[in-house]
């Protein structure tokens, strides 16, 4: 198990936040900590973003080939950890990734972006073919929760 720490400011878009992986390595986890802007003294300072109680995160990555991939993370620490699904890095080439935070509503209260690149591997040991995947939890819990609005 390999995990990349990743600091991203909200609002600011990629700006050559840049993760590289190989393709078809499996065992990579993501912590991501968001950051902000603050404007202080005529310079732009960043300050860690506090996740708000209750919320949800998901990671969304589309890949090169037109698939993609939604999975679910756990708020750690102030920070969100996303054990990363082996459909992630089946491409080689520039995926574009976007982690998402949810409020207790279910409203998307922020979005912060970076790329990932997958490297082609010297020789290929593998014959996973790219599809696109969704977190089977995440689709259950919102179907929970809407159940559940309905029902309130």
């Amino acid at each position: 198990m390999v995990t990349q720490n990743i600091t991203l400011c909200i609002g600011t878009g990629a700006h050559g936040k840049k993760v590289i992986v190989k393709c078809h390595d499996t065992g990579v986890n993501f912590f991501v900590r968001l950051e902000v802007f603050r404007h202080r003294q005529w310079r732009d300072v960043r300050e860690p973003y506090a996740i708000p109680e209750g919320s949800t995160a998901i990671i969304k990555v589309a890949k090169p080939d037109k698939t993609f991939v939604l999975q679910d993370g756990e708020i750690i620490d102030n920070g969100i950890y996303f054990r990363m699904n082996e459909q992630t890095f089946t491409v080689s080439g520039i995926s574009s990734a976007e982690v998402s935070l949810y409020g207790e509503n279910g409203r998307r209260i922020t979005t912060a972006s970076f790329i990932i690149e997958v490297d082609d591997e010297c020789i290929c040991d593998c014959e996973e073919e790219s599809e696109t995947y969704v977190d089977i939890l995440a689709e259950q819990i919102k179907a929970a929760t809407e159940a559940a609005d309905k029902v309130a």
